[in-house]
């Protein structure tokens, strides 16, 4: 359906986020940043577009790159609850603390709804450490996300995030 829709349409930006979302739900996550890049020369702005791109990256084991296109999406949207969220998460699977705590921080600003994975402040800065549980928790979460969507390669990423994290415990 979406082919034909495009042949009818080849230029419509909603038809071509779909088939984007459909390589996501499908495991190609070089075919979705290929499509996502490709709606982004027409529509260099678009929050949508970059936030789907940025979870591209992010599966496709690239969070550098995930990370920078967070931070363009929130150039062109700087009250995004869900941008500053995003943004947190991968510092914090990155594995820097401050950083992330201080995009959390901003995304509960914008939507008190949001929820934060990090330790509380209230530890010593010397003795903080990333909470295993909230950490595995966070990741049973995506997981679920992944299996409901059918897509299970993204499921098992994420379980391997959480064994590569933490190897000392049975996942």
């Amino acid at each position: 359906a979406l082919s034909r829709g495009l042949e009818l349409s080849p230029g419509s930006v909603d038809l071509l986020i779909l088939k984007a979302k459909a390589y996501i739900k499908s495991g190609d996550f070089a075919g979705a940043i290929v499509a996502l890049n490709n709606i982004l020369r027409t529509n260099p702005g678009s929050e949508e577009v970059l936030i789907l791109l940025a979870e591209a990256y992010f599966q496709n084991e690239a969070l550098d790159k995930a990370i920078l296109t967070i931070k363009r999406a929130l150039l062109s949207n700087p009250d995004s609850a869900e941008g500053y969220k995003r943004l947190g998460i991968y510092y914090m699977l990155r594995g820097d603390e401050e950083l992330a705590r201080e995009q959390f921080a901003r995304a509960k600003e914008l939507d008190p709804s949001v929820v934060s994975n990090l330790p509380t402040e209230g530890r010593d800065a010397s003795s903080e450490t990333w909470d295993a549980v909230r950490f595995q928790s966070y990741v049973l979460e995506r997981s679920k996300f992944y299996a409901k969507g059918g897509n299970f390669r993204g499921a098992i990423n994420e379980f391997l995030l959480l064994a590569h994290r933490y190897p000392h415990r049975g996942i």
